[in-house]
């Protein structure tokens, strides 16, 4: 069988699906040496390329945007003639028509509407995203709560639909070799004792209330604000971030939090271990990679009620409602005064990370790529 990947993705500073597509890749080079891959791309990647077993082939179509999907589904079609081809970035592959696909949905939020999104990614997605449901042999989904969401928005047959979770990658571990972690804090001038946040910074991340629990959190503390802990967020500017900045600014808070922008994937488990805890309050996610990555560092987790959080983090992980200041300042000061919950959170979490892994999720997916 020959399989064809959007892998665009894995290029450049990897955020969610690029972080997906490239573990995916990863593990399935590692579990399957039958089958042929082509890993498509639209610009040179050595580094993954360097790392691949012989079943698996690079295949570099320059092209820019929509014109690189109309020459890929030209090669899908007549020069590599795949079996099936697994779009886990776009729809538009599948849009145009191509029935021997099988698309990965992470999430749609898009179409919910819970806060102001991205314009010309909301736009692309209601364009593409019915059709290539539609058109695409299976579908996966990365949570039961996406599973839903197709299903109540888009009426799709539940047979039609496999739900395959991410894994963690094996990095991300704990760590106890403290010098090493203290040698990666100071590589990025950060604080010994901060609570943390890891994802772009958008609104339906949520970070402006985030930011206004962490200033509530100084006001509910009976010692003074000086031993508070830090915040650091880490993560790339993403869609209308401004507001994020301007409320910390606001609150007088620029001492106390700290932007630490985009941290090499292979630094973050040090992040995660150093950290008094990660608060994720997030408005919706399709998984919540960043709660799996904490909990398999053994740190503790505060995190949304919504979504498919509570799939992800089941009872190892401290819910809040996202809407409210109150809610998540309150669970911020009880992890930072409470250190028998601290550490029940932390056995909790490390024992529920290790029921996902990539080799599972690859696993999964090929028996899916096989059906077809």
């Amino acid at each position: 069988m020959t399989i064809g990947i959007d892998t665009r993705t894995i290029v450049g500073k990897r955020a969610g699906k690029g972080q997906y597509t490239y573990n995916l890749v990863k593990a399935l080079a590692k579990i399957d040496r039958k089958n042929q891959y082509i890993l498509y791309l639209s610009k040179q990647h050595s580094a993954l390329s360097l790392q691949l077993p012989n079943n698996f082939r690079v295949k570099i179509i320059v092209w820019p945007s929509f014109f690189w999907h109309l020459a890929t589904l030209y090669h899908l079609r007549f020069i590599d003639k795949v079996d099936v081809f697994l779009a886990p970035t776009s729809y538009i592959i599948s849009a145009l028509g191509y029935r021997k696909s099988v698309v990965v949905v992470h999430d749609l939020f898009s179409f919910l509407g819970l806060v102001s999104h991205q314009k010309k990614a909301t736009i692309i997605e209601r364009l593409t995203a019915r059709r290539a449901f539609r058109c695409a042999r299976k579908i996966i989904a990365i949570s039961q709560n996406t599973k839903n969401d197709l299903m109540r928005l888009f009426k799709i047959d539940p047979k039609r639909i496999s739900v395959i979770y991410n894994g963690a990658d094996k990095q991300f571990i704990p760590i106890q070799n403290k010098s090493e972690i203290d040698r990666v804090l100071k590589q990025y001038k950060l604080p010994d004792k901060f609570f943390l946040f890891v994802s772009t910074l958008e609104p339906r991340k949520n970070v402006v209330r985030l930011i206004k629990a962490y200033y509530k959190l100084t006001k509910l503390l009976s010692f003074k604000t000086t031993r508070l802990p830090h915040f650091v967020l880490v993560g790339q500017k993403g869609w209308n971030y401004r507001e994020i900045f301007d409320t910390v600014g606001r609150l007088n808070l620029k001492n106390r939090v700290i932007f630490a922008d985009y941290i090499r994937n292979k630094d973050l488990p040090y992040l995660y271990n150093a950290a008094l805890a990660f608060v994720f309050p997030s408005l919706y996610e399709g998984f919540g990679l960043p709660v799996l990555e904490a909990m398999a560092c053994q740190c503790p987790v505060i995190a949304s009620n919504v979504s498919s959080l509570p799939e992800v983090g089941s009872k190892a992980v401290l819910y809040v409602d996202p809407y409210s200041v109150d809610e998540i300042a309150k669970a911020m000061k009880k992890v930072l005064v409470n250190q028998e919950l601290r550490k029940k959170l932390q056995q909790k979490g490390l024992a529920q990370a290790r029921k996902f892994s990539w080799q599972k999720t690859a696993r999964e997916t090929l028996k899916v790529l096989k059906q077809i």
